[in-house]
């Protein structure tokens, strides 16, 4: 896992390139004959077929290689699905309600976002029930073990839960929030397995 700092360091510049980059993409997509309806954000390694991937690491060969801060690159009212799994929790939640705000300018009249994200509540189980967390630090007292799983080295941001996510879905403009599966039928296939985490469907 490459330390916070460096991320921090090297999102530094990615950020004011992604301003630049966000509107050429964006003309590049306008201009496809057939361009695709679904978006994949912090797709890692993870490339989905018929999706335009998106992530801020350019090693990954993403379809665009954006620091979603910045904006998305896609016109009103284009996208029909999008789907983003464990990459929220990896900015602040001022950012995160940017973001959403951003992908329900995008998505279309009954399109949704599907989020999956490490669940706060699992914090409860490694207090109170047993259940252990060891990455990306080993303790042995609970505490030590609870906060390890949930801030990751400072690798995340904030803390969800579905009532969180529907809250904050609710003040930036979603129709309905519900919670969901981990998969979905837009990603036949996929077996995701994030650990403790859950899902959420924010419809526009």
């Amino acid at each position: 896992m490459v330390a916070q700092g460096i991320k921090e360091f090297y999102y530094l510049f990615l950020y004011p390139l992604s301003k630049v980059l966000c509107p050429i993409y964006r003309v590049r997509y306008q201009f496809k004959r057939n361009p695709p309806r679904k978006v994949h954000i912090g797709s890692s390694y993870k490339l989905l077929p018929g999706f335009v991937n998106i992530d801020g690491n350019f090693q990954r060969r993403p379809d665009c290689t954006l620091d979603v801060r910045a904006g998305l690159p896609f016109p009103d009212d284009s996208i029909e699905f999008i789907y983003s799994c464990s990459m929220l929790e990896h900015i602040y939640v001022y950012e995160a309600i940017v973001l959403l705000r951003e992908c329900r300018r995008v998505l279309r009249p009954g399109g949704y976002v599907h989020l999956t994200l490490p669940d706060f509540n699992y914090v409860f189980d490694i207090l109170q029930n047993g259940a252990v967390a060891t990455f990306p630090r080993p303790f042995k007292c609970r505490e030590g073990q609870a906060v390890n799983w949930l801030f990751c080295d400072g690798q995340h941001k904030y803390g969800y839960t579905h009532t969180v996510v529907a809250e904050l879905a609710e003040r930036v403009g979603f129709a309905r929030v519900e919670p969901a599966s981990l998969n979905d039928p837009h990603i036949p296939g996929l077996i995701e397995d994030p650990g403790p985490s859950f899902s959420t469907n924010l419809y526009k």
